[in-house]
């Protein structure tokens, strides 16, 4: 389900550290099945554009997450 609280209310531009904050939030409450993209840009409220502007892969999105 959509984190929509959180996530939604500022449609403005999401930076590489909103995913990698959400990424964040979404291992530790859901677990690491919830680091799909479509996981991702859903609970985003964004694109797979705006997730790729930030990051090549999802393997460069998860080499972030483990180096914040």
């Amino acid at each position: 389900a959509p984190l929509a609280g959180e996530w939604r209310g500022d449609l403005g531009r999401f930076s590489r550290h909103d995913w990698l904050t959400l990424g964040t939030k979404l291992l530790a409450d859901e677990g690491p099945d919830a680091l799909s993209l479509e996981r991702l840009t859903e609970a985003a409220g964004r694109t797979r554009g705006s997730f790729y502007h930030h990051f090549k892969s999802r393997e460069d999105f998860l080499g972030g997450l483990m180096d914040s």
